[in-house]
């Protein structure tokens, strides 16, 4: 896993890299998963939701074995509707759905290199940044490109943001920032 990220103000042209990347990494073989957090529109693991209702994932795992795996992780996010979560305790049902969210994706890279885009990473939800954090450490070594674009005068006041980049530094997944 390598992580990029562009930093800057609105209106500058993050969006426009990002849409660049999607269409580089496509042409050399990545699965491109395209995403937007919402300055308006918040609740938990929606950022994660779109991630796994995507065309772009559906499309990869249909028919392969990473199907099942989406529709799991899907599941569990949409509605708690996972088998194992209902005896579970809160923070062990957080802990599954972040498993299976690894899982997942693990399964999609298994098919083959994805690449997740997120544009205004300062809006994201903080379950989904947690969850982001929980696929570095325990996949770093999948074939995952995670590019992220954001406000940094927003992104810094976004905690689970911020350890996610840090942690991703320490890890040596973080490639130097654009900034414009």
């Amino acid at each position: 896993m390598v992580c990029l990220t562009a930093e800057g103000e609105p209106g500058i042209g993050k969006t426009r890299h990002l849409l660049a990347i999607e269409e580089l990494t496509r042409a050399r073989g990545f699965i491109p998963i395209g995403i937007t957090a919402d300055e308006e529109i918040r609740g938990p693991f929606l950022l994660a939701r779109s991630i796994f209702a995507s065309p772009a994932v559906l499309e990869l795992a249909e028919g392969t074995p990473a199907e099942r795996a989406v529709q799991r992780v899907a599941d569990a996010l949409a509605s708690g509707d996972d088998a194992g979560l209902d005896s579970l305790a809160p923070d062990r049902k957080l802990l599954r759905v972040f498993d299976l969210a690894a899982l997942a994706l693990r399964a999609l890279a298994a098919e083959r290199p994805v690449v997740i885009l997120i544009d205004d990473l300062q809006w994201a939800d903080e379950d989904s940044l947690r969850m982001l954090r929980y696929v570095v450490r325990v996949d770093a070594s999948s074939p995952i490109l995670l590019v992220l674009a954001m406000r940094p005068a927003g992104t810094a006041f976004v905690d689970e943001a911020v350890t996610l980049l840090a942690d991703m530094e320490r890890m040596g997944l973080l490639r130097p920032p654009w900034r414009w």
